[in-house]
C-alpha cells in the first residue's frame, strides 16, 4: 500500500525536513524555487516540484534478515572461533546469537535493506503510482487550462517522474520530457540534487514556453515552493 503523509512546503524561515538536509540546503531550495519563478514567466504552465523521501514504506521481513544474521554468526563461530570457546563458555555463543538477532532486525529497517529488497521495475512502478497521488494532492489537476506539470523525485528509490496535465499531454508527446527526467536523475545520482532539479525546471520551462507561452492575463495558480513529503 502506498501511503502519503501531509505535504510540507519549504518555509521562508529556513526549516527543512531533516531527511532532505543531506541532499539540499536552504540556499539550494531557494535556487530551485527561483528557477520555478523564472521559468513560469515565459509560460502559462504551472511547474510544481515535489520531492518525497520514499515512494512507499516497503521493507524486507525483519524475521528473515534476523535469521540470516544468526546463521552467518553461527557459521563464523563454527569456522573461525571454535577454538576460542570451551563447552562451559556456551553462553558466549548464545549472547552472540542474541546480538546477531537484534542486529538483523535493525538492518531490516535500514535504507540499504529497503533499496535491495525492491526490484528496479517495482521501484519504477511505485514511483509512477506515487507521482499520480501527489499530482492531485498538490492541486496540479485543477488549473484553469489544465496546464500544470509535476516534477517528482523520490530520494530513496532514486526515481523521477514528469507528469503533465491533459492540456499539455494532448499537445506534447511523452518523450518530450526525457531530457528533463535525465537531468533530475543525473543530479541526484551525482550528489547534486539542487543542480539537477534547477536544470530540469529550466528545461521544462523552455519546452512549455514554445507551446504554452505566457499570456497577458496570466496568474500564478500554484505555489512555486518545493513540496517535501516524508
Amino acid at each position: 500500500m502506498v501511503t502519503a503523509q501531509g505535504i510540507k512546503t519549504s518555509s521562508p524561515s529556513g526549516d527543512l525536513p531533516k531527511w532532505i538536509t543531506p541532499y539540499l540546503t536552504r540556499s539550494q531550495v531557494d535556487d530551485i524555487e527561483t528557477a520555478v519563478s523564472v521559468a513560469e514567466k515565459t509560460t502559462s504552465g504551472e511547474i510544481v516540484p515535489v520531492i518525497v523521501r520514499r515512494c512507499a514504506d516497503i521493507r524486507p521481513p525483519a524475521s528473515l534478515i534476523s535469521l540470516v544474521s544468526v546463521l552467518l554468526f553461527t557459521l563464523c563461530a563454527e569456522v573461525w572461533m571454535a577454538s576460542w570457546f570451551a563447552y562451559q563458555d556456551v553462553w558466549v555463543i548464545v549472547l552472540g546469537m542474541i546480538i546477531a538477532l537484534a542486529l538483523g532486525r535493525f538492518l531490516a529497517n535500514g535504507f540499504l535493506a529497503r533499496r535491495l529488497w525492491i526490484k528496479r521495475h517495482d521501484a519504477r512502478a511505485l514511483a509512477n503510482l506515487r507521482a499520480e497521488v501527489e499530482f492531485y494532492r498538490a492541486g496540479i489537476g485543477s488549473t484553469k487550462e489544465s496546464t500544470g506539470i509535476l516534477l517528482f523525485l523520490a530520494i530513496e528509490e532514486r526515481q523521477a517522474v514528469v507528469l503533465a496535465d491533459k492540456g499539455i499531454s494532448t499537445i506534447l508527446p511523452e518523450g518530450t520530457w526525457d531530457d528533463v527526467l535525465k537531468l533530475m536523475l543525473d543530479g541526484l545520482r551525482a550528489g547534486n540534487c539542487a543542480d539537477g532539479m534547477t536544470k530540469a525546471i529550466t528545461k521544462c520551462g523552455a519546452l512549455l514556453a514554445a507551446s504554452f507561452p505566457v499570456k497577458s492575463d496570466d496568474i500564478n495558480e500554484l505555489t512555486n515552493k518545493v513540496h517535501f513529503i516524508d
